[in-house]
């Protein structure tokens, strides 16, 4: 428990704690959630988000060497102790985890930037189509901005964000544009 209250008030990083296995459990919806073929990468990744690295050992250790959920190869995370044992996965990628179990919620984190679905929609809808000018008046690096004029039309958050020089300073520029109504106060 007094894990939990120390790691709620800081950014999370699997490296600098250090495990306490006897002071965390994984509940049974953990590891259903976990072992649901519907928990994807892009679940782990982008609505969990979870490190890349962590989610996509998550992923491989669970579905086997095919990647295919439901088939013969499948592993199964089982325990603690199994989810503990996959490359990349600490007391961090947990308590990210048991937070998502225990407060799910709707959206996207993509980049570090965390968007509702609503201002995901707004933020693709108003980059599409938005004349040209008003992409170049945006607070972002020249490469974003021509990536963005020259990529159009997206059809999600996730494709915007592929783009080159993308990162989480457009994003939130993005964000902050097409929802100005629905962006966090500072």
């Amino acid at each position: 428990m007094i894990i939990f209250l120390a790691l709620s008030a800081c950014a999370i990083d699997d490296a600098q704690i250090q495990s306490t296995n006897s002071a965390l459990t994984v509940p049974t919806e953990l590891l259903t959630f976990l072992n649901d073929p519907q928990t994807s990468f892009e679940v782990l990744d982008s609505k969990v988000g979870l490190d890349s690295r962590a989610a996509r050992q998550i992923i491989a250790h669970r579905d086997g060497a095919d990647w295919q959920p439901m088939t013969a190869d499948d592993n199964p995370i089982d325990s603690l102790e199994e989810l503990e044992s996959i490359d990349r996965v600490g007391p961090g990628t947990i308590w990210e985890l048991e937070r998502w179990i225990d407060a799910p919620q709707e959206g996207w984190v993509v980049e570090g930037v965390a968007f509702t679905d609503c201002q995901a929609e707004q933020v693709v809808e108003w980059t599409n189509s938005v004349e040209d000018w008003e992409i170049e008046e945006l607070d972002i690096q020249e490469r974003a901005i021509d990536t963005l004029l020259a990529e159009r039309p997206y059809s999600h958050i996730l494709d915007l964000a592929e783009g080159h020089g993308i990162g989480a300073v457009a994003l939130t520029e993005l964000r902050d544009s097409a929802a100005p109504e629905l962006s966090p106060v500072d």
